[in-house]
């Protein structure tokens, strides 16, 4: 039996990600792949999975599935990873890319399509957790919703993800409030622009592939993200400290177009699925795994590492609650929207924080 590593509040979610297998049976020339789906004879395919980096510990998982896949689909179903640089996608477009079925199948970060789908970043409010068991029950309480919502936009989700947390890499030491005064940062996300306000910054949007050359020119002083990202674009080369964490997982899903999905057949699409929940739970795990490991790595490469300031901490959940949520709200139509009932109904008794009728904010 695999040993579980990491703690005990996430069996919570691998409860929730859990569904009933299939028949395991083997007849009629097919195959039992070991996870309740069997394969049979049949039309082969092939997708290209786009992936926002290879430079991540979540792209060599996906490599592993991939592989798993195509040997438990008898060579039928062959996925190939590539990343949105090398298919020239900064990351945004990603939601509309794949709702018209110029991308088949692909990675969806909520950050990247917040902008499109403002209830994207539900479970992302950055600042707003006190730690990852917190936003896990968030994100376990609003999982069929995020499905119905990329559904209603010609997705079919196949595996939920995670990225661990994420930090700021830095060229000089953040030690109080006033020095993030004016810092010109990279950001990857609505929200996480907000919460950079907040602390006086200046965030900006930069794809992933164009940091390292802003980092190394001046364009930008800091940028963010997570440790296994920077480390393999080798940030530690151009930057000097990184600060944090900022205490949350990112999340994403790896979404199918539906017109790509209904072309596969039956057994193909239950294998994808049940890949998926081992997919999903592995990454869980090698995220959490990841906040520690990580660290270590970056920190071995000449990076010195930071807790926030004093003076900085108190004002990251303020951030979250003052100007991340609001805006939020105001991005999804207002106190009104569908989005903001689903929050207030499940997400909101979890952080003990809601939206009141006239669009105020009310911890509880």
């Amino acid at each position: 039996m695999r040993k579980i590593l990491f703690p005990g509040i996430l069996l919570i979610l691998i409860l929730v990600m859990a569904a009933c297998g299939g028949d395991d049976g083997d007849n009629g020339g097919q195959t039992s792949t070991g996870t309740g789906v069997t394969v049979g004879e049949g039309e082969s395919f092939e997708f290209q999975l786009a992936w926002i980096s290879r430079t991540t510990d979540a792209f060599r998982l996906s490599q592993e599935w991939a592989d798993r896949i195509l040997e438990k689909s008898n060579g039928r179903l062959d996925i190939q990873l590539v990343s949105y640089p090398e298919l020239g996608i900064g990351g945004p477009d990603t939601l509309r890319l794949m709702e018209d079925g110029t991308l088949e199948f692909t990675e969806l970060y909520s950050g990247y399509i917040g902008g499109d789908l403002p209830f994207a970043d539900m479970n992302n409010l950055w600042g707003m957790y006190d730690n990852i068991d917190t936003q896990l029950l968030a994100i376990a309480a609003v999982r069929d919703d995020i499905a119905k919502v990329i559904a209603d936009h010609n997705g079919v989700i196949v595996s939920y993800g995670f990225y661990p947390n994420n930090y700021i890499f830095s060229k000089k030491p953040l030690d109080s409030l006033a020095d993030f005064k004016g810092m010109k940062t990279r950001t990857h996300s609505v929200v996480l622009g907000d919460l950079l306000s907040g602390l006086g910054a200046d965030g900006q949007f930069l794809a992933f592939s164009e940091v390292y050359t802003a980092l190394e020119r001046g364009v930008m002083d800091a940028a963010i993200t997570v440790l296994d990202a920077g480390y393999g674009q080798k940030w530690y080369e151009v930057t000097s400290y990184m600060t944090g964490p900022i205490v949350a997982l990112a999340q994403t899903w790896i979404t199918m177009n539906k017109d790509a999905w209904d072309k596969l057949p039956s057994d193909l699409q239950q294998l994808l699925l049940e890949e998926g929940k081992w997919r999903e739970e592995e990454n869980l795990r090698r995220a959490i795994e990841g906040n520690v490991t990580n660290v270590k790595l970056n920190v071995d490469a000449g990076l010195i590492l930071r807790d926030w300031p004093d003076d900085v901490k108190p004002i990251l959940k303020r951030t979250a609650i003052d100007v991340i949520l609001p805006n939020w709200v105001a991005r999804t139509g207002g106190p009104g929207s569908e989005a903001v009932r689903i929050f207030n109904e499940k997400v909101a008794p979890i952080i003990r924080v809601r939206v009141l009728a006239d669009g105020t904010i009310e911890e509880y």
